[in-house]
């Protein structure tokens, strides 16, 4: 028996093959010309983009923010530049302008940084823009950085919760539309931040509340996770609403339940995964050893309450279910060490995982089950996956783009397969696979739309 792991190369017979010794970089640099060639094949847009600081996190601004703006905006949170040092820490935010034109096949040349979807008779090439609207000083290297899902009455604009390891603080920006201004500018006030101080060490772990709007918790190396409420009108406002202890290592990751707004879950490197209730001091469930190795990441499913996925530096990305711990559903692996995972916002089927092998790659987690033949595992109640083809159907698209280890990833929240991912050789690419390709991640109303134009 065997597991399917991620090619090396784009897709299916693009697959390239090291020679032995080959240096590594002739190799990296290979695939990545594989890749480019195929790009306006694959996608439906694409951007690659080279950011100037040393970037470490991504993610996509709630849409509507500014107010009345048709752009949509992203937000990297940057550290220090070792070759650079008076560069310092940043947040920027990018608006990202999405222009369509069509051009004949024939003269059409595969641009690196656009995408495209093809037909028989014309290229339709969907280019996106990136513009730096707003760049501002963090005073301590950025390790994570998150915005709140919701815009409200409260804040007129979006908040932004940014986490450093070598701080323990977390920092909380509102970002808004400035006056007497255009829609594309925004301001940032001194009183616009504020300083929320539970931890005793930095950390990454950081996850806003779908449901509850200023409901955030943190996780630090003091393995703890602190609950805040960065709405209170109570003095000091960086007060925790609760603290969480139960970790013995560093907590790396935290994610909100989307449907109930009491319930979060966390992982760490003491190999466990945790489900809390926020009205509770005690986890309400724990897998024990949920990998062989740190864990990294942890993604609810958006409609399936009780599916969580997890990924782990033992390269593998695992689904469990909060019903049966007694073994995960089942296992995907990488080739090397899972940075990120995360199910997509409008389709529940659809999971992506990056990894250090460079590779996002997008999962179909229906078809796993419906054409796996599944046998007990290692664990009780756990299952592995054996195949009779080397071609697996759960395998919905591979992004083969990036050069380097990728270090976070966001889809975005309304926009149907786009999403956002950064890489550590500071290459953010913003990218959707083309519907012919990627059938899977588009809704039926999507594709009536479609059939249509």
């Amino acid at each position: 028996t065997h597991s399917w792991r991620p090619i090396p190369a784009c897709s299916g017979s693009m697959a390239s093959k090291a020679a032995p010794g080959k240096d590594q970089t002739e190799t990296i640099l290979a695939e990545n010309l594989i890749w480019k060639e195929n790009v306006p094949y694959l996608y439906e847009s694409l951007i690659n983009y080279k950011l100037s600081e040393s970037a470490t996190s991504v993610q996509w601004l709630p849409r509507g923010f500014p107010s009345q703006n048709s752009l949509d905006h992203i937000v990297v949170g940057s550290c220090y530049d070792e070759e650079k040092e008076k560069t310092g820490s940043k947040l920027e935010v990018f608006s990202v302008e999405i222009k369509e034109h069509a051009v004949t096949t024939k003269t059409a040349e595969r641009p690196e940084s656009t995408n495209s979807h093809l037909d028989k008779k014309r290229r339709v090439i969907a280019s996106k823009h990136l513009h730096l609207e707003l760049r501002l000083s963090v005073k301590f290297p950025v390790s994570r950085v998150r915005s709140s899902p919701l815009l409200g009455a409260k804040t007129n604009g979006s908040l932004v919760a940014v986490k450093s390891a070598s701080n323990a603080e977390v920092l909380i920006y509102l970002l808004k539309k400035a006056e007497n201004t255009t829609a594309s500018q925004f301001s940032l006030t001194a009183y616009d931040v504020t300083s929320l101080k539970g931890h005793e060490e930095g950390g990454r772990a950081l996850a806003w509340n779908h449901l509850s709007a200023g409901s955030l918790v943190s996780g630090s190396m003091d393995c703890n996770l602190c609950n805040w409420d960065t709405l209170a009108q109570r003095q000091p406002k960086s007060t925790p609403k609760s603290i969480y202890k139960g970790h013995q290592a560093e907590v790396l990751d935290a994610a909100w339940q989307t449907n109930k707004a009491n319930v979060f879950a966390s992982c760490s490197r003491d190999k466990t995964v945790r489900v809390w209730d926020s009205r509770q001091k005690k986890e309400s469930h724990k897998i024990e050893k949920a990998h062989d190795a740190a864990v990294n990441s942890i993604s609810w499913n958006p409609l399936g309450e009780y599916l969580l996925a997890s990924g782990s530096d033992d390269k593998t990305v695992a689904l469990w279910d909060m019903r049966n711990l007694d073994g995960k559903l089942f296992s995907l692996d990488h080739l090397k060490p899972v940075t990120c995972v995360a199910f997509s916002p409008t389709n529940e089927t659809i999971l992506a995982s990056a990894s250090e092998d460079r590779r996002v790659v997008l999962w179909d987690i229906t078809k796993v089950a419906a054409n796996s033949h599944l046998s007990s595992g290692g664990n009780k109640g756990s299952q592995s996956i054996t195949r009779d083809s080397d071609g697996p159907e759960e395998l919905s698209f591979v992004h083969g783009g990036h050069t380097d280890s990728i270090c976070d990833i966001s889809w975005h929240r309304e926009d149907i397969g786009l999403m956002a991912t950064l890489a550590k050789n500071c290459h953010l690419h913003i990218w959707k696979p083309a519907l012919k390709h990627q059938g899977t991640l588009y809704n039926q109303n999507r594709l009536k739309k479609e059939s249509k134009r």
